[in-house]
């Protein structure tokens, strides 16, 4: 909505009606509707970090980059963000989506080509929510990659020991 609210600024346009943006008209707030959540999570960039300096940030965080491989979580935790999120983008399309384990790794490689990575933290509400993608994951991030990373997760979505060896296989240490 931003690059839409910019363009139509540089083009002269009527701005008002451009879908997740609110904003103030003649003193009034123009509140306008939310988009349908984009499905195929791989069709967004990769996060463009030099806006934030982020060699710095990772110096101060001794190499510790955070990342995501998905968008929302299931569970509807009184405590969490989530359950109001889900409640909100309800009838947008699909809460939870995960990028593809491509994707994923893509973004690793061009983060170590350009950063002294040395441990990676997915910021996922459950990063195993997904099976069959975890073990995807796992197999192919060990032949690639030898730094660690760090995951949250929940105790149920730890399926069974072959998940647990695949995850520790791969290089997760917490």
């Amino acid at each position: 909505p931003v690059l839409d609210w910019v363009t139509a600024l540089q083009e002269g346009k009527d701005a008002t009606r451009i879908q997740n943006l609110w904003l103030h008209q003649a003193g009034a707030p123009v509140r306008n509707s939310l988009r349908p959540l984009i499905a195929n999570l791989d069709e967004l960039p990769f996060a463009d970090r030099e806006l934030f300096g982020f060699d710095q940030i990772l110096a101060q965080n001794d190499g510790w980059v955070d990342l995501m491989a998905g968008r929302g979580c299931p569970y509807g935790c009184s405590y969490c963000c989530n359950p109001g999120l889900r409640d909100r983008f309800k009838g947008l399309g699909k809460y939870v989506r995960f990028r593809s384990v491509a994707n994923v790794l893509s973004e690793i490689r061009t983060l170590a080509g350009h950063y002294p990575v040395k441990t990676l933290n997915f910021q996922d509400d459950v990063f195993t929510l997904d099976r069959d993608w975890t073990l995807q994951f796992c197999q192919e991030y060990r032949q690639q990659f030898s730094f660690p990373f760090w995951i949250n997760t929940r105790v149920e979505r730890i399926h069974d020991e072959e998940m647990v060896a695949a995850l520790a296989h791969a290089g997760c240490r917490g």
